[in-house]
C-alpha cells in the first residue's frame, strides 16, 4: 500500500468486502493523525514512534509469515498516516448523528467520505487518492430478531432507521452536487442476507433474498430485475424466505463496469455470468 494507490478506504471499520491482494483497505475513523503526534504524551516524546517502528521493521524478517505480514501491514499503515496527516478537508455540512446509534453513526461516516472526496478535489491529498475509489460505510442494526423494524422502542424517540438512512443519503447527495461530482459518485448497498417475511414472535430471522438500491447522477432510476411476490404462499417464497430472482453477480457487474470505465470485463470478475446467468442488470450510464 502506498500513496497513489488508496483505492479501498473504509470509514466503517475493517470488512471482508474490501479485502484483496493488490488493493488493501485503508481505515479512517476520524481525523488522520501522524503516528508520532497521536501517541505523543509530552512534547519531548519524539522517539516513541520511531522505537515502535524500529521494532516492527525488525519483526518483518520474522520466519513466521503471519507475524511478518502483520508487522509489514502495520508499518505501511503508520507511514501512510504520517504522510496523510492533516489531509482531511473541513466539513462542508454537519450530518445528522442519528438517535441512539451504536458506534460511529451513518451521518458521521458519510461526512468523513465527503471530506475525503473534497480533499481529492482540492488537491490536498498529497497524491494519495487515485481517480477511482471505493468508500465503505457500515450502517448496522438491521438484525431484527427481537423487535420489529417498524416499531422502534420509545427510547429511540420514534427515529426510524429507514427515515434516518433517507435523510443521511439525501444530505450526502446534496453535498456531491455542491462539489460538482454527483454524476461521478454512485452509492450502492450490499448485505449478507435478507429477512424472513413473517415474524418469529418478536421480530424476523435470517432470510435469503432481499432488495438493494443504487443512487447517483449516473443511475437510471426505476425498478431493475424482477420484483418477487412478497406474500405467504407466493411462488417466489420458500416457506417464509424470499428466493432471489436476481443474482449478486448480475447486480454488481454493471458497477464493476462503471467503476473501471469499461476497462474490466465483468465476466472475468464474475465467472457465473457466462455459465449460469446470460446477462446482467443495466441501471447505470
Amino acid at each position: 500500500m502506498h500513496l497513489g494507490n488508496l483505492v479501498n478506504i473504509s470509514v466503517g471499520g475493517r470488512n471482508l468486502m474490501q479485502r484483496g491482494g493488490q488493493h488493501k483497505q485503508f481505515l479512517v475513523s476520524d481525523e488522520i493523525y501522524a503516528f508520532d503526534d497521536f501517541y505523543r504524551v509530552r512534547p519531548e516524546d519524539t522517539s516513541v514512534g520511531e522505537a515502535y517502528r524500529k521494532l516492527l521493521r525488525q519483526t518483518i524478517s520474522n520466519p513466521n509469515r503471519l507475524i511478518a505480514m502483520f508487522a509489514k501491514t502495520r508499518v505501511d499503515e503508520i507511514e501512510l498516516h504520517n504522510q496523510l496527516s492533516g489531509v482531511m478537508a473541513d466539513p462542508i455540512v454537519n450530518f445528522d448523528r442519528g438517535v441512539h446509534e451504536q458506534g460511529k453513526s451513518l451521518g458521521e461516516q458519510l461526512e468523513l467520505v465527503t471530506r475525503l472526496i473534497k480533499a481529492k478535489l482540492d488537491g490536498n491529498d498529497n497524491g494519495a487518492f487515485p481517480n477511482r475509489q471505493i468508500f465503505f460505510v457500515n450502517y448496522h442494526g438491521w438484525d431484527t430478531h427481537n423487535e420489529p423494524l417498524l416499531e422502534e422502542p420509545e427510547s429511540n424517540n420514534g427515529a426510524h432507521k429507514v427515515d434516518y438512512l433517507d435523510k443521511s443519503l439525501g444530505t450526502f447527495h446534496e453535498v456531491m452536487k455542491t462539489l460538482g461530482v454527483f454524476d461521478q459518485v454512485t452509492t450502492f448497498t450490499t448485505s449478507d442476507f435478507g429477512r424472513t417475511i413473517t415474524s418469529n414472535g418478536n421480530g424476523t430471522d435470517h432470510g435469503w433474498g432481499g432488495n438493494a438500491f443504487v443512487a447517483g447522477g449516473a443511475v437510471q432510476g426505476g425498478f431493475h430485475g424482477t420484483m418477487p411476490e412478497i406474500r405467504t404462499g407466493s411462488p417466489d417464497m420458500w416457506g417464509n424466505v424470499m428466493v432471489p430472482t436476481t443474482s449478486v453477480e448480475q447486480y454488481l457487474a454493471p458497477l464493476v463496469s462503471w467503476l473501471s470505465d469499461g476497462a474490466v470485463d465483468p465476466n472475468k470478475v464474475f465467472p457465473k455470468l457466462g455459465n449460469e446467468f446470460t446477462d446482467y442488470l443495466s441501471f447505470i450510464a
